[in-house]
């Protein structure tokens, strides 16, 4: 994304002088506001599960994934949603077994596991190896091996968007809809619970707050993690963006 404007950005300047100067507010994984925000959202959809269940929900915080073959550059995103993750378990202070799991997979190429589907339903790979000769000796252990969370006994479950701050297609109908409604009907779970996005919480709006408060009096106009390049990019427009940004986020 940050390529993209970088490039339709000096585009429009290409023939002239820019003098426009940037600030950048890059990354905010471990905001404390944003963590409570999560937090408070997690306790409230727990109350919605019979008491007696509570304490066995297992927690799937749902994450919009990526090709492994960024991730093995060196994109820092899978460490900075768990960051948030373990801070959230630990601002709750609850006995939940969680997991981060990770959505909206798109194409051949492999990506971020476990998905969020195969989490909840189990792995389609047990539908190629079924005709295999070897299915005939391996029977037992293929179906616990590549059953999903709620045919293992984990009948309830919550999903929390993690990486996610409003509504939209990938909470409404990907979560909802597909994974919730269809796939947990299917599979047989007694309640898949959904966290609400951050929306308009007053402690997301806090968080924002905070954010560009914290950036305003810092004195710095962007975090020096924003400028480093992935250790094994090879990229070229990274290159030259991560430059024109070092260039126009000098201090004022």
């Amino acid at each position: 994304m940050l390529n993209k404007f970088f490039f339709n950005f000096i585009s429009l300047f290409i023939l002239r002088e820019m003098k426009m100067k940037w600030t950048v507010i890059d990354r905010w994984c471990s905001n404390p506001f944003l963590i409570q925000c999560f937090a408070d959202n997690i306790r409230k959809e727990l109350q919605k599960f019979p008491e007696e269940k509570r304490k066995e929900v297992t927690i799937l915080f749902s994450a919009h994934s990526l090709p492994l073959k960024q991730v093995e550059k060196g994109d820092p995103y899978p460490a900075e949603v768990g960051t948030t993750v373990n801070l959230v378990m630990k601002e709750l202070k609850l006995p939940n077994p969680y997991r981060l799991v990770w959505q909206s997979k798109v194409g051949p190429l492999p990506w971020l596991s476990p998905s969020t589907d195969d989490a909840i339903k189990g792995t389609y790979f047990m539908h190629f190896f079924i005709k295999s000769h070897l299915y005939v000796h391996y029977k037992d252990t293929l179906k616990s091996n590549f059953t999903g969370l709620v045919q293992r006994g984990r009948k309830n479950l919550m999903l929390v968007p993690i990486a996610f701050v409003n509504e939209h297609i990938e909470t409404l109908h990907e979560l909802d809809i597909e994974y919730i409604k269809e796939f947990g009907e299917k599979v047989g779970a007694e309640r898949i619970g959904r966290c609400p996005t951050p929306n308009d919480h007053p402690l997301f709006i806090d968080a924002l707050v905070d954010e560009v408060k914290r950036h305003l009096t810092s004195g710095h106009t962007c975090s020096e993690q924003f400028l480093n390049n992935c250790p094994l990019c090879v990229n070229p427009a990274c290159y030259a963006s991560k430059k024109w940004f070092r260039k126009t986020t000098k201090s004022f």
